[in-house]
Parts: C-alpha cells; sequence; structure tokens
C-alpha cells in the first residue's frame, strides 16, 4: 500500500490530470483488497476447515476494513476540488496534502440503511469466543461475499469458479441479494454509500475503462496507417556524395551533353588563367568551320546554326504544305525556284523600273528632290522597302492605341562603319558592276562612282555631337518626336501620299512619329544636299535590285551575298542553292505564312509549352528587380514594374491564329511572271498594312506584323509595347522538356532583357527624372564611356566602336547580363 500511495503521489507531482489521481488512487486500493483476500485465502487452504480459524477470520476482517477505505477513497477523490499546488502541478486536494500513508482513514464508515462495520480489534475478539464461534462464522460469510461483491464491480476477474456457481443469499435490512437467471451476480446495495446519490465510483472507473479503450484504439489506428520505413530507406548506401549545391546527372542525354562540353575544352588551346575565353572556346571554331569562304560578312556562331536548321526545315515543309492560304506562298516559292524563267526575269525587272519614277536602271539623266522622294515612296508601296526613309505601323502614344504612322531610319544593307571596312566595299563595288553589265554594256565610271558615295554617306553612321554638349539627345539614343501631318514639309507629305497608295491617305491630322526626328530633318536632308539627285536614285535602284536577286540567275553572286546579308545580317558560303534564297523571298514578302508555318517545328519539340512559361517567369523576374537598375527613380521603378505586371510584354511565335489567314486578299497568281507576282504580293501586303491607319481602326482589330522566323534578337517596339521574340531564338536541337532547355535560356534570357531595357531606357515617364537619378545616370554612362576609350588595339579592330554612341548599349548589355543571371539563380538553382 505504501509503494502504491506514493507511485500515485509522484504521478500528480507531475501535473497529471485529476482522471489519473482518480485511476491512480482506485488501482492502489483494489490492489491491496485483491492481496488480503488472497492471503485469505491461503490461509483458509492451509488449516483444516472444521474448526474455526481465528488467524482466517482477522485476515479476512482487515479485508472488510481495505475494502471500506477503497470505497472511502473513491468518494474523497470525487469530492475534492480541483486546485494548483505550488510546483505548477494539477492536483486535486485531496492529493495535495500528504502521502497516502499518513492520511487518517476514519475506522467506521457510515452507511445508511446497513449496520457500522465494526473494527478490526473487536471482530477479532469476539471470533476468539467459543460461545459466538457459529455467530461469527455466519458473520465472516456475509463480509465475505460483501468483499467479493465490491471486488466484483473493479476486477471480476478474480472470482472462483466456485463462487461464481455457488448459489448465495444474503438479508441485509430485509433485502435479498443472490444470482439472476442469467448468472451474473448482483451488486449488493452496500456498495452505495447513498441511497440517494449515483455511484460516483463506478462511474469515475466505467471513464477510466473507456479511456484505456480509445487509447488502445488510437494505437491500433496509427499503427496500421503509418508506413514503417523500410531497412533500405533506413539504412541508404550513396555511392557517391554529391558536394553542397551540386546535383549529379547520369542520364544519356546529360551524358551526351557533358561530352560535347569537354570537346569545347580544346587541350591545344590556352589555359583558363592565360585566356579564359579561349580556354573555353577555342575549340569550338575549330570545329565550326567556314567552309573555306572568307568574304565579307562571313561568320559562323550558335545563331547561325540555328538559322540554318530553320531555313532547311521551312524550306522542306514549304513546298509540302496543302492549307489553303499557305497555298499563295508555295505557288510564289514554285515560281522563284523555276531557273527556266530565270533568264527572262531581268527583262521584267527592266520594266518595273520604267513603271517607277527612275525610268531605268542605271540612270544616267540628273533629276530633283521631288522626284527622289517620289520614288522613295514607290519602293515602299511596291516592295515595301524603305530606302532612305522607312514607314510603318504603331500605336498611338498618350493611352491612345489607335495606330499613328512612324518614319524611321531604314536599315542599310550594311551594319554602321562597314563602309570603312575594305572588304565590304569590294563586295558592294563588285556587285555593282556585274548588275551594270547586266542592265547596259557600256556603264558609265562616274556614275558607279556616285553610288559608291551614296552608299558610304547613307551607309555609315550618322555624326552626333557629344552628350555632353546636346540637350536633346539621352544616353546615346536620339530622342523621338510626335507630330501632325499637316505640319511636315512637302517633300515627306509627298512621299507618304505616295507610299499610301492614293485612295488611302490619311487626314492632315493624322499623328507621324519620326524616329528619330533628327534623321528625318537634319542627318536626310544634309545628304540630300551633298549628294546628287541620280546618284541617290541610282542608289535606291541597286537596293531594289537586292530585293530581287532570287528572281535572277544564280551568276550574280554578290548581289545575292548582299540580299542574304539583308536578310540574315551575315553572308552564305555558297548562294547558287536559289531553293533557300526563294525560301528567304516568300518570307519578306510574306512573313505571316512563314511565322505561321514554322509553329509545326515548336510544336513537336514541345516548345509550344516551355517556351511560354519560361518567358512569364523571366518577366516576373524583371519585374521584381526592376528598383535595382540605377537611373530609375523609386516611382519609375514603380510604374514600370505595374505595367509588366498588368499586361505581358512578350509575344512568341506566331502572331496570326491558325484559322486566320495569312495572305493578304485580292491578289492574282501570275506563276508565269515570277518578279510580277512578287511585286503584286508585297504590294497587296504593304496594302493591308496601311489600311488600318486610313481607317482609324483599333490595334485589338488590327494584325501586328510578325517577326520573321529567322531572326535571332528579342526586339521591343515602344510603341507597339511589345517585345517581339523570335522562334529562332530558341535551339531547336534541345527538347523541350530536358535539363538543357533552360540551361540555354541564359542565352536567350540576356537578349530578352536587353529588349526590356529599351523600354525602360527610352520611357514615357522619362521626363519626370529626378536630378539625383540623372546624375547616377550620366556617372555610368561616363564610366562606360572611359572604358571603350580605354580598350586595347586588339579588341578594337580596325574601326573602332564609338564610345558616346556605344556606351549606352554597353550599359544595357551588361545589365542585362546581370539580371539574367539573377533569373538563372531565382528559377534553375
Amino acid at each position: 500500500m505504501v509503494q502504491s500511495s506514493v507511485a500515485c503521489v509522484a504521478q500528480s507531482e507531475g501535473g497529471r490530470p485529476f482522471g489519473v489521481l482518480e485511476a491512480c488512487a482506485v488501482s492502489a486500493t483494489r490492489n491491496q483488497a485483491q492481496a488480503l483476500l488472497a492471503e485469505s485465502m491461503a490461509v483458509k487452504t492451509s488449516h483444516s476447515t472444521s474448526e474455526p480459524d481465528a488467524q482466517y477470520s482477522a485476515v479476512k476482517q482487515a479485508a472488510h476494513f481495505e475494502a471500506a477505505k477503497f470505497s472511502m477513497a473513491i468518494s474523497r477523490l470525487v469530492a475534492a476540488p480541483v486546485i494548483s499546488t505550488n510546483n505548477g502541478s494539477i492536483l486535486s486536494d485531496a492529493a495535495s496534502h500528504a502521502p497516502d500513508q499518513q492520511r487518517p482513514f476514519p475506522a467506521v464508515i457510515e452507511r445508511r440503511g446497513t449496520h457500522n462495520a465494526p473494527s478490526l480489534l473487536q471482530c477479532a475478539n469476539r471470533c476468539a469466543t467459543d460461545e459466538k464461534k457459529k455467530n461469527c462464522k455466519i458473520e465472516q460469510q456475509s463480509k465475505k461475499r460483501e468483499v467479493h461483491a465490491l471486488l466484483d464491480v473493479f476486477s471480476p476477474e478474480i472470482e472462483t469458479p466456485e463462487e461464481i456457481a455457488k448459489p448465495a443469499a444474503r438479508v441485509t435490512d430485509g433485502k435479498h441479494t443472490g444470482v439472476n437467471p442469467q448468472g451474473l451476480r448482483e451488486v449488493p446495495e452496500a456498495v452505495m454509500l447513498h441511497d440517494d446519490e449515483p455511484p460516483w465510483a463506478l462511474l469515475a472507473c466505467s471513464l477510466v475503462l473507456v479511456g484505456a479503450f480509445l487509447t488502445s484504439l488510437l494505437a491500433l489506428i496509427y499503427a496500421l496507417t503509418t508506413v514503417v520505413p523500410t531497412s533500405e530507406t533506413m539504412h541508404p548506401a550513396p555511392a557517391v556524395t554529391p558536394a553542397s549545391g551540386t546535383v549529379y546527372c547520369s542520364s544519356e542525354f546529360c551524358d551526351r551533353e557533358a561530352d560535347y562540353l569537354v570537346s569545347l575544352l580544346g587541350a591545344r588551346g590556352k589555359g583558363a588563367c592565360d585566356n579564359f575565353y579561349e580556354h573555353v572556346c577555342g575549340a569550338w571554331p575549330r570545329a565550326h568551320l567556314l567552309k573555306g569562304f572568307t568574304g565579307a560578312g562571313a561568320v559562323v556562331s550558335t545563331d547561325t546554326i540555328i538559322q540554318d536548321t530553320i531555313d532547311n526545315g521551312l524550306t522542306s515543309l514549304l513546298p509540302s504544305n496543302r492549307a489553303e492560304d499557305v497555298g499563295m506562298a508555295v505557288a510564289l516559292y514554285h515560281a522563284c525556284t523555276d531557273r527556266n524563267k530565270a533568264d527572262s526575269a531581268a527583262n521584267h525587272v527592266k520594266g518595273l523600273f520604267k513603271a517607277w519614277k527612275i525610268g531605268m536602271w542605271p540612270r544616267d539623266v540628273s533629276g530633283s528632290v521631288n522626284e527622289i522622294w517620289e520614288f522613295a515612296g514607290e519602293l515602299v508601296r511596291d516592295l515595301g522597302l524603305g530606302s532612305i526613309l522607312d514607314m510603318a505601323v504603331a500605336i498611338g502614344t498618350g493611352g491612345n492605341d489607335n495606330p499613328v504612322v512612324e518614319l524611321r531610319q531604314p536599315e542599310h544593307v550594311l551594319s554602321c562603319n562597314d563602309v570603312w571596312r575594305p572588304p565590304v566595299t569590294t563586295l558592294f563595288h563588285n556587285a555593282l558592276s556585274d548588275l551594270s553589265l547586266e542592265f547596259t554594256h557600256s556603264p558609265r565610271q562616274e556614275i558607279l562612282d556616285e553610288v559608291m558615295s551614296a552608299f558610304i554617306r547613307l551607309g555609315s553612321c550618322p555624326v552626333n555631337p557629344a552628350i555632353a554638349e546636346s540637350q536633346e539627345t539621352k544616353f546615346g539614343v536620339l530622342p523621338d518626336t510626335v507630330a501632325k501631318l499637316s505640319e511636315l514639309n512637302d517633300d515627306v507629305q509627298r512621299f507618304l501620299m505616295i507610299a499610301f497608295d492614293g485612295g488611302t491617305m490619311p487626314g492632315p491630322g493624322t499623328v507621324v512619329v519620326l524616329k528619330p526626328a533628327s534623321y528625318v530633318r537634319e542627318y536626310l536632308a544634309a545628304a540630300m544636299r551633298e549628294l546628287p539627285p541620280r546618284a541617290l536614285m541610282n542608289y535606291m535602284g541597286l537596293l531594289a535590285l537586292v530585293h530581287l536577286s532570287p528572281f535572277l540567275p544564280e551568276r550574280h553572286v554578290h548581289l545575292r551575298q548582299l540580299f542574304v546579308k539583308l536578310l540574315r545580317g551575315r553572308t552564305l558560303p555558297d548562294v547558287s542553292n536559289s531553293s533557300t534564297l526563294c525560301m528567304m523571298a516568300v518570307e519578306r514578302a510574306l512573313p505571316a505564312c512563314l511565322s505561321k508555318l514554322s509553329a509545326t517545328l515548336f510544336t513537336a519539340a514541345e516548345y509550344n509549352v516551355r517556351v511560354p512559361e519560361k518567358l512569364s517567369q523571366l518577366e516576373d523576374v524583371f519585374a521584381r528587380n526592376v528598383h535595382h537598375l540605377a537611373w530609375l527613380s523609386d516611382e519609375l521603378a514603380l510604374v514600370n514594374r505595374y505595367r509588366l505586371k498588368r499586361r505581358r510584354s512578350s509575344h512568341f511565335g506566331p502572331s496570326v491564329g491558325r484559322n486566320s489567314s495569312c495572305v493578304p486578299s485580292g491578289v492574282a497568281r501570275r506563276t508565269d511572271i515570277p518578279v510580277q507576282f512578287y511585286r503584286d504580293m508585297c504590294r497587296a501586303q504593304q496594302r493591308s498594312r496601311l489600311e488600318a491607319i486610313a481607317s482609324g481602326r483599333s490595334l485589338a482589330k488590327y494584325r501586328v506584323v510578325p517577326v520573321r522566323p529567322s531572326s535571332v534578337r528579342a526586339v521591343y517596339d515602344r510603341l507597339l509595347r511589345r517585345v517581339l521574340v523570335p522562334a529562332a531564338l530558341f535551339n531547336t536541337s534541345v527538347p523541350g522538356n530536358s535539363a538543357g532547355f533552360s540551361l540555354q535560356l541564359a542565352r536567350y534570357a540576356v537578349r530578352f532583357y536587353r529588349a526590356l531595357l529599351d523600354a525602360l531606357l527610352l520611357n514615357d515617364w522619362d521626363s519626370g527624372r529626378d536630378e539625383a537619378v540623372r546624375r547616377k545616370l550620366q556617372a555610368l554612362l561616363q564610366c562606360f564611356e572611359w572604358d571603350l576609350h580605354e580598350l586595347p588595339a586588339t579588341l578594337k579592330g580596325t574601326v573602332g566602336p564609338d564610345p558616346e554612341r556605344s556606351r549606352a548599349a554597353l550599359l544595357l548589355q551588361t545589365t542585362a547580363l546581370q539580371l539574367a543571371f539573377r533569373a538563372f539563380q531565382d528559377l534553375w538553382q
């Protein structure tokens, strides 16, 4: 009893709830009663049953007394209030006073409706008297049955079979207690401490049993639903322990890519500390040779490999396409590749020159400035060619989404400052000489020299004033100017009237954007004053012949190289294959059809799903890092961030839907005259673009001109407010669902961010820059300008970059690299 009581007190001091204290006390008292009963049974069997045994009676009497104490403990525990001890444990008032062995119990328990139970000493004296043996025996049997009945309530398993089977009857205050017909023992009334109160002891014990049953049930459910780790999982045996942040890939694709990267690190190259670029990429040029072609504009890179792959794919898909709208592009392609009509194409080209203002090529007689502007308008109308001034459709500013006219500097055949490179001028001079012999038998050298002078004057970069001395220029880029059509000079209005094909000419209030304004108003006007009109007109006629070169015989190799340089930015080792050049001519006349056809290549590679997903992620990273740009204030960074979130800036793939037509209406298939067929197609395409301006339709109803699939640069058009993403920017040889696809996005991310940075550099909100931000930007630009001045001669080349014009480009390229690296860290690590 002492050990049980101490255990209960120890458990109560640990902070157990009140229900646990009840169960503990009940268990201790019940164990004491069971022990006494077992002792009495042992004493009874050790002595003879014929003679009364005082020792047996005393033990039985003690068992009765312990049972009474057990009932009293239950009543006290139930009635005791719950309190908090000094050490924070939640105990009952009965359990918090003293240990169980020091707590006094009453010798006699009051019982309503029964006699008072004698003490242990009284019972022993009474049983010792011989005269009262018989009465004592009867009383002992009655007490024995009472003890058994009390124990049956809490521990029925200690009953013996003899006691269960033996019928017993006892009369207590005139009430009979025995065995019911089902064989179950009835609980004697003596168990109830009061007749009018519920059995608290029975209720408490039932709660304990129910709690134990629920606990066992929950344990069983947890054991059945919990997956036990296997021995293999618990004791892994990794073959290789990777370093922190390192992921190893052992698939077939990764092994192949790893072998490719190892092959690029040529052992014959320099070490990483000597020249890191040559160490990493030194073997790549040796594996991708120029095939013996060393002419001007020859280059090989990842861009050229992707371009060649797309060109080959489109060339194989175009002739066999059966779509109704793409059928016009197929017919134009077949008319171009028909080499039986190539010899007669020169005569058809001469017919076009007779219809134009120039009359013939080369032109012998002089001309006027008005004739120059009229001829420039005819080239835009019939071929979509911007010779001295280009025209395009753009979006209005200030929240107006109606199309407006954009006049901009045209794309020259050669890059800026290429005229100072001898191989470039030799290529242009050879093309000019070959055409002169084709169209005239005795070309005058004076005329050829004039054309070369115009090529050098218009092909070179305009000389801009110093950035620090000009208030109009910003960041090395000339600003745009918005004007109305009526505010332009007569020459430009005449140019627009012819380009709009007369009947679709917009009104005098049409908005015109000059991009940049200094080129139209200053640089071009100065060139016309310096050069004779005949030189300019022959120069523009040469550009027209460059665009018509795929229809001419293959012997005009230099002219064809200029055509490829205009469309691909480089020359080809072999231009005798007319299939590739005719496909390029169709791409220029009907870019929407080729863009629609190129979707087949990317659908097979799962790029139609993967690329837009990556574009969206890159835009989100860009929007989160806008505020780090030094030339943007907090206000402008916030505005641009919400601009990007409100509307996605990127557009990938074909801009023409699958069910939309990619060919303008009203074009006849004149396959017998390929040159005339090409001119009619270009003129119809140009008219459909310009009709949106004359009608004033919203941009939502206007089909945006798609980017050529072979382009490798993402371009941001500020007025269209979109970053046009060409398909060739991605490597279609890499599966879209592979890790290599995400890795090669580093190449794309730099160019995509470079286009987005153009939007922030030339921003409509630029006038709101504060002085502190402007000073930071000027300091950055001056730093990059100083770096360009300090470039070693080995990196400058024969013609070095202009620091004043190139410093902004270098700033944007460096920023794009940093943003792309941060995007790679956020998305793919």
